[in-house]
């Protein structure tokens, strides 16, 4: 199973690689980014939505693993900690 910081070091790796690219290149990064985003998000709206109406246990135990839940937090399906 991965965690979370490698996920976001492998994250910074291709940031890392990008940076060095000329505007337009790192622009068409930038648009596949946002698309993948936007439909991983309407999915997991939908998938929230579904598993609320079934069993808020559930969804309780599955934000309290840190991946799901710093998904959810850079959707902004969850709230920050306070």
């Amino acid at each position: 199973m991965t965690n979370l910081e490698e996920l976001v070091e492998e994250i910074n790796r291709f940031e890392a690689i990008i940076s060095n690219w000329d505007e337009s290149q790192r622009g068409v990064v930038v648009g596949l980014k946002r698309a993948i985003e936007a439909i991983h998000k309407e999915a997991l709206v939908r998938l929230i939505r579904s598993v609320k109406q079934e069993s808020m246990p559930a969804l309780r135990h599955a934000v309290e693993d840190e991946v799901v839940y710093a998904v959810l937090l850079y959707h902004e399906l969850v709230k920050p900690p306070v």
